[in-house]
């Protein structure tokens, strides 16, 4: 995603995210460092923070 399209997207609950060739739910988003935590380790894990550029947002 590029810093732009992150910038115009509408966040909300319930998204998800394509990284590195796997779905996972968006846990947060940091507008500031333009990063969004993704949760891929399941439940029960932290959450891990990626560069916007490095997701795709999957609108399902």
């Amino acid at each position: 995603m590029t810093i732009e399209k992150f910038d115009n997207t509408g966040f909300t609950g319930g998204m998800r995210v394509r990284y590195d060739g796997g779905e996972y739910d968006l846990v947060s988003v940091d507008f500031q460092e333009k990063l969004i935590a993704i949760d891929e380790f399941g439940e029960g894990h932290d959450a891990t923070w990626k560069r916007c550029e490095n997701v795709e947002v999957i609108f399902a």
